[in-house]
């Protein structure tokens, strides 16, 4: 009996020592992020200010949520499809930074991308454009999401944050495989809340 009580006491501490060390990883993940990536300001748009299970946040869509298909560098034509990782290449554009590149592939003439996942592909065929431009033969736009989206908050202040009221940015650090961390949001140039 003791030898029982032995192996199911390892197995328990195991687990717990797994949960632990996982933990640590993303936790070690978002500082190294912090620590060494490049600050990146994003112009937010429209967000959803609460979830009644998880208490007050903020869902954000930024400039760089809905690229335009034209951006696309790579791929051979082909458009990146709902659960394909994408990297987007960034500039700096005066006040906030810009989408500038779509590729499938992670870049390498850029020196600040973001890596995310498409969340929603739209394309049409413009036979006319494609007639003038051979190379830009579709038109339209991917959704890409890039696990920043969400930024929680002291309780009840959500229902003041309202971008479409004011100049809102979202300060993010990337580090150079194009992982990004939400640091700080801003409203009108003030760090919010």
């Amino acid at each position: 009996m003791g030898r029982i009580f032995h192996n199911k006491r390892a197995r328990f501490i195991a687990a717990v020592a797994a949960q632990v060390a996982v933990l640590a990883g993303l936790l070690l993940f978002k500082v190294a992020t912090l620590t060494g990536g490049t600050p990146v300001l994003l112009r937010v748009e429209p967000v959803d200010p609460r979830d009644w299970l998880r208490g007050d946040y903020v869902t954000l869509r930024f400039n760089v949520t809905r690229i335009p298909l034209h951006l696309l560098f790579d791929g051979g034509g082909r458009i990146p499809k709902k659960g394909q990782t994408v990297y987007v290449a960034l500039d700096d554009r005066g006040s906030y930074w810009a989408p500038v590149g779509l590729s499938l592939s992670r870049p390498l003439e850029s020196d600040v991308f973001l890596k995310g996942v498409v969340i929603r592909a739209e394309a049409e065929e413009n036979r006319n454009r494609n007639a003038l431009f051979p190379g830009r033969s579709r038109d339209g736009f991917i959704e890409v999401q890039y696990g920043f989206e969400e930024y929680f908050i002291p309780e009840e202040t959500g229902w003041g944050f309202n971008p479409a009221a004011g100049n809102v940015a979202a300060e993010v650090v990337v580090d150079k495989d194009g992982r990004a961390v939400l640091r700080q949001l801003y409203v009108k140039g003030k760090p919010w809340p």
